[in-house]
């Protein structure tokens, strides 16, 4: 999971702000604000290039040319600032995970993030805990596969002519 936060994807979240609850649009704004606070808490270097590429829509060879470093150092400074921001949005949600206060879709994030195999040692101990779970939805929709369809059953009408009294 990577978290990139892009001009365009700014600019509709901008314009398709009204079709959305104001519980969502709250969501997506402190989303965004936390995202930015991360960014500001980088290293000097990695907060440019994070800013001009995922931000501003920069190409990683006007980026070297603007900052005065290699296309492949860029590459490495917007691949740890990334995996920084990610880290960190990652334990905000396992925080929020183990207070209870995780959506469905913010759990099957965890479970991604633990399935990559890129855990940092520090949370290496939760990774058996996720495994376990997926481990369990695997289960539960292999035997949803071998059970009968469970929708409604068919039923036959007998048909009535309307001439028929």
């Amino acid at each position: 999971m990577v978290i990139t936060v892009s001009r365009r994807w700014l600019y509709k979240w901008s314009r398709t702000s009204g079709t959305r609850n104001p519980a969502e649009e709250l969501e997506q704004h402190d989303t965004v604000a936390r995202i930015r606070w991360l960014i500001s808490k980088l290293p000097s270097l990695q907060q440019t290039i994070i800013r001009m590429k995922d931000v501003e829509g920069y190409e990683l060879a006007e980026i070297a040319e603007i900052t005065g470093t290699q296309v492949e150092a860029v590459r490495v400074n917007l691949s740890r600032a990334r995996k920084k921001i990610n880290l960190h949005m990652i334990e905000e949600l396992l925080e929020r995970y183990f207070e209870g206060e995780t959506s469905a879709a913010e759990e099957k994030q965890i479970r991604a993030f633990f399935a990559s195999g890129e855990v940092p040692e520090h949370l290496a101990a939760y990774a058996p805990l996720f495994a376990y779970f997926d481990e369990e939805i695997e289960r539960d929709a292999e035997a949803q596969v071998g059970e009968p369809d469970s929708g409604p059953e068919s039923v036959s009408v007998p048909f009535r002519s309307a001439n028929r009294k």
